[in-house]
């Protein structure tokens, strides 16, 4: 179990924070990831709510097989937002794509 603060406090006289875990499924490409987050007002009054969700994970592969069967054309694949070029030891992927139809460049 982990707890997680947000790098600043926005909330006027509302302390926000949640604790949570997770775990990731590799045969399903599943992070599931169980929450609870709380908020404290200003008297000290805490309350909470208990939050669940997964992220599904797809490889580069699956990606480009749905951007072509959607029409859209990859232009660039990116390591970052200043668009360093990507390679397959990079951690993070941004993809720009362009609808074919429209001509609209998209990042996904």
């Amino acid at each position: 179990m982990k707890t997680f603060y947000p790098l600043k406090q926005v909330y006027p006289k509302i302390k926000v924070w949640k604790t949570g875990d997770g775990r990731t499924d590799t045969d399903s490409g599943r992070n599931y990831i169980s929450q609870t987050f709380y908020a404290e007002d200003e008297t000290g009054n805490i309350e909470s709510f208990d939050h669940s969700f997964y992220l599904q994970s797809y490889y580069r592969e699956e990606w480009l097989a749905a951007f072509t069967e959607c029409g859209f054309e990859v232009v660039g694949e990116y390591k970052n937002r200043n668009k360093e070029p990507w390679s397959e030891i990079d951690e993070w992927w941004i993809v720009e794509v362009i609808k074919a139809s429209k001509g609209r460049v998209c990042s996904v």
